[in-house]
């Protein structure tokens, strides 16, 4: 928020980050990471809920309170996420330590509890 106000503003994202240019000269291996989720609020700062899409396989899942929905790269890249959630990918661009997997949110429940500061 900027002087109590929600930001509306887009901010177009990658789902798969290098973050070569991050670390420090010499690093040992190259670093990249895969977008496996997105939180985003809906309505406005003083009401409305959080909606999550995440990763299962090769497919983006939208968690809308008790509706869940398929969703597509282009519905995704649209969203106006609030925070981003990657995983870092081996060198043969495999995602997690034991190869793939399914996004850890995905069949979850959580809380996300708002602190006003």
């Amino acid at each position: 928020m900027i002087l109590g106000k929600k930001i509306q503003t887009h901010v177009p994202f990658d789902t798969v980050l290098d973050m070569k240019t991050y670390l420090a000269p010499g690093q040992a291996s190259p670093q990249t990471m895969e977008l496996i989720g997105i939180i985003s609020h809906q309505d406005t700062k003083e009401q409305g809920h959080y909606v999550t899409i995440t990763k299962r396989g090769n497919e983006w899942i939208s968690h809308n309170d008790a509706k869940v929905t398929q969703a597509t790269l282009t519905q995704l890249h649209q969203t106006q996420a609030y925070i981003m959630i990657y995983r870092k990918m081996d060198h043969n661009g495999v995602t997690g330590a034991n190869g793939p997997r399914d996004s850890i949110m995905v069949g979850q429940q959580f809380t996300v509890k708002k602190f006003n500061l």
